[in-house]
């Protein structure tokens, strides 16, 4: 069974990356700026500090069917359980391997990935007072799918004015250990298949290009 947890729509009003910031991004890890409107946790209420959630976007280049990790990146989010951000950081790839998907994930790549802070990653974010460097790491190593276009994000794409994405948009699809099963999570396509000028595959392996994955749905620390 494939699971979905708490919308981000809900939380921010506005999806954690931009559909137009996916749609001109270029292959380069700086490119992924998220666009969350949110409330700065309560410091003097302890328990609202924690983070419980955590939130994936991605640039995820392919070429000869391998990932390029030099042009590949992953941006997470920390949630607490009210759920507010609390801090972004933007992580590039220290390992990336292909394996074999979940029997239940329709996935064109299953990659297991551990990741770094990347180098060029600031320490503040200015606009939206958020801080840009986390403490520590992500659960890792975690598992990281791109397949096909899952119903389960048909709200958050509707109630983000987005359209639903069947036949333009694959899914993503996360698993981490702790977890009873792998998590829909967000919408990927490359930049043709977001402005809907090109469909997606129905089956076989992922085409060679530069996917942008869009987290709509937070993901459990």
């Amino acid at each position: 069974m494939i699971h979905r947890l708490l919308p981000i729509f809900l939380v921010a009003g506005c999806s954690f990356y931009g559909l137009d910031d996916a749609q001109n991004a270029e292959a380069d890890p700086s490119d992924l700026d998220t666009d969350t409107v949110n409330e700065s946790p309560d410091s003097d209420e302890a328990d609202s500090e924690i983070p419980e959630y955590w939130s994936i976007d991605a640039l995820w280049a392919l070429e000869n069917g391998s990932v390029v990790m030099e042009s590949s990146a992953i941006t997470i989010g920390y949630w607490t359980s009210t759920p507010s951000l609390l801090c972004e950081q933007t992580y590039a790839l220290a390992s990336v391997d292909a394996l074999p998907a979940p029997t239940e994930i329709p996935a064109f790549g299953w990659w297991q990935l551990t990741v770094e802070p990347s180098a060029s990653e600031d320490d503040t974010d200015d606009e939206t007072d958020v801080a840009g460097n986390c403490d520590g790491l992500p659960p890792q190593p975690f598992q990281f799918g791109i397949g096909a276009y899952d119903a389960q994000l048909a709200p958050a794409l509707n109630d983000e004015g987005l359209p639903v994405g069947e036949g333009y948009l694959y899914a993503t699809y996360a698993e981490a250990d702790g977890w009873s099963s792998p998590f829909v999570f967000g919408i990927a396509g490359t930049s043709a298949n977001l402005e809907g000028e090109e469909g997606v595959i129905v089956e076989g392996t992922l085409p060679d290009g530069v996917y942008h994955a869009i987290g709509l749905y937070l993901l459990p620390l």
